[in-house]
């Protein structure tokens, strides 16, 4: 991961649970059958903490979309957003633009703070892992983090930066409980939900500190774990302030 001029961008959106989009959701406003779908709604419309990197938009969901290239129109303008197997009715949204390199270029941290609104897991061997193991948590913001930069781009955290970040990389507290949502394909899914915090080591390398900030603020837009594009592993970062010393 290098410094420079940025290559790739990615739009903050207003959808999320259409199949092949990866999501999470900036503002829209919606309405639905509450009756019918408010679990999966309050699931969703998940609802960003004061003082974070997103502005608080309760009720309201986010999306992203992650590649750099133009949104699709059904993704971009959409009159109808399907959640779950409820319809709702788009009558509100906006966009913006965010840049991989204002992400790269915040302040480096040794330890991060972080809230799962809708349940997360990993998927291994085609088994669920339902552990906040913090390997799986940051090894899923790099997967996405790479695979959203241009080929090449010199913002890619590279094999051997990944691995001086994740080795001394722990989990130093978390208030975390296992939640089971509708999954969309005709099945429950589990996963943990709550407040994680993530630790480096005192002896890390500055340059370790910088991945790990850098993705900790991605995951805000690309969420954690698996079936993201279906509305699991809603992710926002909590502001924590570097404790004396580290």
């Amino acid at each position: 991961m290098g410094t420079g001029a940025a290559q790739g961008d990615f739009r903050d959106l207003v959808i999320f649970a259409l199949p092949g989009v990866q999501s999470f959701i900036e503002e829209t406003r919606s309405t639905c059958d509450v009756s019918a779908a408010s679990q999966i709604c309050a699931a969703l419309a998940a609802k960003v903490v004061p003082g974070g990197n997103v502005p608080e938009t309760p009720g309201f969901p986010r999306a992203a979309w992650l590649p750099d290239t133009p949104a699709p129109p059904a993704a971009s303008m959409p009159g109808e957003l399907r959640v779950g197997h409820v319809r709702c009715l788009v009558t509100e949204s906006i966009q913006r633009r965010v840049a991989h390199a204002s992400l790269a270029a915040g302040p480096a941290l040794s330890t991060v703070t972080v809230r799962f609104t809708s349940p997360v897991s990993f998927s291994q061997n085609s088994i669920d892992v339902l552990v906040p193991d913090p390997r799986l948590i940051a090894g899923s913001w790099r997967r996405r983090w790479n695979s959203s930069l241009p080929e090449g781009d010199h913002l890619a955290i590279t094999d051997d930066a990944w691995q001086a970040t994740h080795r001394p990389l722990g989990l130093a507290a978390f208030d975390l409980r296992t939640e089971t949502r509708d999954s969309g394909h005709g099945r429950d899914r589990s996963g943990f939900t709550g407040t994680a915090m993530l630790r480096l080591a005192r002896t890390t390398p500055p340059t370790a500190r910088q991945v790990l900030s850098t993705l900790a603020r991605f995951a805000e837009y690309c969420g954690t774990g698996a079936q993201t594009t279906h509305g699991f592993g809603a992710t926002t970062l909590i502001p924590d302030p570097e404790p004396p010393g580290g």
